[in-house]
């Protein structure tokens, strides 16, 4: 296959967002999480693994004796037959093939796949990808098949159809993996724990809304009654003020009727009710300056908690997003040396 066909498979993956997760993980860790550098070293790291499996392709199409290749369709034909009696599940059955179906017929079905995960028909599941990358190669499918193999003659025991026969040790952690994602238990599993965790996190966000609305609450009834409080304040502001004014016109009336009292007590009065209309109206002032500063003390308050709320979860997202560069970074590390469960095993701390 030449650069252009690569290039165009690589094409349709970014346009598709169907890039390789361990590579794309890869390509951003070494960029930095720039956006046009991590598309550059995905393209250059998937094309070299796209030749590199096409190399592997080529060579077992061409290394393959007529032997073998016997061998291979006599083991395919005993899997077909003892996977259609026992009713167990395999990768082949994800694609909805049979085990006797050439590699041709294997990449038609993947290729329908994918049509159909494009079209929204189906989607693109874990199963699927391990059967991808399980029976897309050739080498990597005759593999497959002979684990497979030793996995069903493990099962069937003594009475099984080739006693002399010995099954291969199954204590390799592939294969411990792709049982469990052939027995679909991982599919159940990882689904019941993302229902935990989802419950866990919207369980804690309806606890904050509902904590949330209720200081709300209280602060808009303290609003309310500094507010209930200054207009009875200013109610009875204005009723001294009416009682004063009242008092004045009285007074001045009594004046009037009585002038022999004298100017001097006259003047005396006046003043008297003059220093009561200023302290009234003193105090109203006082008053509403009060009730205007306690507004003011309140919102500060308001500002400050806010100010916490929000300063603590930054604080809480800026740890999470340092334990998931951690962890991706570890993840990109143990990936290039290790398998995927052993690097899993090894980064699980971090997160």
């Amino acid at each position: 296959m030449s650069d252009e066909k690569f290039y165009a498979v690589i094409a349709d993956e970014l346009e598709h967002k169907k890039t390789d997760r361990v590579l794309w993980t890869r390509a951003m860790g070494e960029a930095g999480g720039d956006g046009d550098k991590t598309n550059a070293l995905y393209i250059r790291l998937r094309l070299a693994e796209l030749k590199k499996a096409a190399a592997v392709a080529i060579d077992a199409t061409l290394t393959l004796e007529p032997a073998t290749s016997a061998a291979v369709l006599r083991l395919r034909s005993e899997l077909a037959q003892a996977l259609s009696e026992n009713g167990k599940s395999s990768f082949y059955s994800v694609l909805n093939i049979s085990p006797e179906a050439t590699d041709a017929e294997v990449a038609a079905a993947i290729s329908r796949y994918e049509a159909r995960v494009e079209a929204g028909h189906a989607s693109a599941t874990p199963e699927f990808k391990y059967a991808k990358d399980s029976l897309g190669n050739p080498r990597s499918r005759e593999i497959y098949d002979q684990r497979l193999s030793s996995n069903w003659t493990a099962d069937a025991g003594p009475s099984s159809r080739h006693p002399g026969r010995r099954s291969q040790p199954q204590s390799e952690p592939d294969s411990v993996l792709l049982q469990l994602w052939e027995s679909r238990k991982a599919t159940v599993i990882v689904g019941a724990l993302s229902l935990c965790v989802v419950g866990y996190m919207f369980l804690g966000f309806y606890k904050e809304r509902e904590e949330s609305a209720a200081r709300k609450k209280s602060i808009e009834a303290q609003i309310l009654q500094t507010q209930k409080n200054a207009e009875n304040d200013a109610i009875r502001a204005e009723a001294e003020k009416a009682l004063a004014a009242g008092t004045v016109r009285n007074t001045a009336t009594v004046i009037d009727r009585s002038s022999q009292i004298g100017n001097r007590s006259m003047d005396i009065q006046l003043d008297a009710e003059n220093r009561r209309r200023q302290e009234l109206e003193y105090r109203a002032a006082e008053n509403a300056r009060s009730q205007e500063m306690q507004r003011e003390a309140q919102d500060r308050r308001l500002a400050m908690q806010e100010q916490r709320t929000y300063e603590a979860k930054r604080q809480m997202d800026e740890r999470r997003a340092e334990r998931e560069k951690r962890y991706w970074a570890c993840m990109n590390a143990a990936l290039d040396r290790n398998s995927e469960t052993t690097a899993n095993a090894r980064c699980a701390s971090y997160r």
